[in-house]
């Protein structure tokens, strides 16, 4: 089964990109868990946010769904 997070309206995958990023800066910097928390939903935010408004143009230029 593929548990992979999907954001359809931005077509992207989030968690795929924010997660590694948050938990090696977590663990370099010894993040709390509430920081560590904010940053996850503040990067899949922005993510989603990017991926909305690059679209469908994102994919046309090469950027895979």
């Amino acid at each position: 089964m593929d548990f992979d997070d999907v954001h359809v309206a931005s077509i992207s995958h989030p968690t795929v990109v924010v997660a590694p990023a948050v938990l090696a800066l977590a663990e370099a910097e010894q993040l709390t868990g509430r920081v560590v928390l904010v940053a996850t939903i503040l990067g899949i935010e922005v993510c989603a946010r990017l991926g909305r408004a690059g679209g469908a143009a994102m994919v046309t230029r090469g950027i895979p769904r």
